[in-house]
């Protein structure tokens, strides 16, 4: 009895951790074009740390292992986003851009019980340089589920899983607002 005690302290000790990770921009979509944003701002409306981005969670809904941002998670995905508008030949240094762009984070998340999911909220607005008048203002949401399968849980619930469907959600929300027509339509006049 003494052992089996023993092994299950050992086993929530160990398993109640933090892991700080790397999120990067995994896009393939180029749009021939010159560029014209050049800044990218980035507000945290979360309501959380500012390097927060999930928990792998026990029975009672506590964190057993956190994951967090190596840097805070607004200049992260600052970076995501210049990274996917260099790949689409949008970005530039120039200070004659005509446009920039402040992102707002609604709700970044990534949770695991026994299914792994991951949020994100992101609102785009779209500035006139000259003026800073928004020309193109939306909220994208993105939402993704990846079934558990009864032993990746709790204790060993597994971090990297997590963490890549995080960044999975958080390119594909970028990539739903640059892909977006009313977004395109803007920058082509």
């Amino acid at each position: 009895m003494l052992n089996r005690l023993i092994l299950l302290a050992t086993l929530m000790l160990s398993g109640c951790s933090t892991h700080y990770v790397n999120l990067t921009y995994k896009g393939h979509h180029v749009i021939q074009k010159t560029p014209i944003i050049n800044k990218v701002t980035v507000y945290d409306e979360r309501g959380t740390d500012k390097d927060w981005l999930g928990a792998i969670r026990h029975g009672w809904g506590g964190s057993l292992k956190t994951l967090r941002t190596k840097t805070v998670t607004s200049d992260t995905i600052k970076g995501m986003y210049i990274d996917a508008l260099k790949q689409r030949n949008l970005y530039t240094s120039d200070d004659q851009a005509p446009y920039k762009i402040v992102l707002t984070l609604m709700k970044v998340d990534a949770s695991q019980y026994v299914n792994r999911e991951a949020t994100a909220s992101i609102k785009v607005d779209l500035l006139n340089n000259i003026d800073s008048k928004v020309v193109f203002s939306q909220l994208f949401d993105n939402y993704q589920v990846s079934d558990g399968n009864g032993f990746d849980t709790a204790f060993f619930g597994n971090v990297g899983k997590l963490r890549l469907l995080a960044e999975e959600t958080i390119n594909q929300t970028i990539d739903k607002s640059i892909e977006n027509d009313g977004f395109t339509q803007k920058l082509m006049k």
